[in-house]
């Protein structure tokens, strides 16, 4: 349920891409940030992920928590998930969605 604050601009379905404001979140965990082909990152994602590599769930925990803290500069322009229930369960979702 918590996904679909994510799913206007984001997917988990294998090889979405077409029409997506966001980068397909299948298997993000582990995944190596801002690096997903044919998506055009901001420059701020870009300079974050040359310095983080890969996304963890911390990392992913941290950003739909407070998204312009983590990454100053960045063009996701949802809301924060401020319960932490929710974003632990939005984590383990995009965990085992490999």
């Amino acid at each position: 349920m918590v996904f679909q604050k994510c799913y206007a601009c984001h997917s988990v379905e294998p090889g979405e891409v077409e029409g997506l404001q966001g980068p397909n979140l299948r298997g993000v965990v582990g995944r190596p940030m801002a690096a997903q082909e044919g998506f055009d990152y901001s420059q701020a994602m870009r300079r974050f992920a040359e310095r983080q590599g890969a996304w963890t769930g911390e990392l992913l925990e941290r950003s739909v928590a407070a998204p312009e803290q983590l990454v100053p500069g960045t063009e996701m322009s949802a809301m924060p998930i401020l319960d932490a229930a929710e974003r632990a369960d939005l984590i383990a979702y995009l965990q085992a969605s490999r």
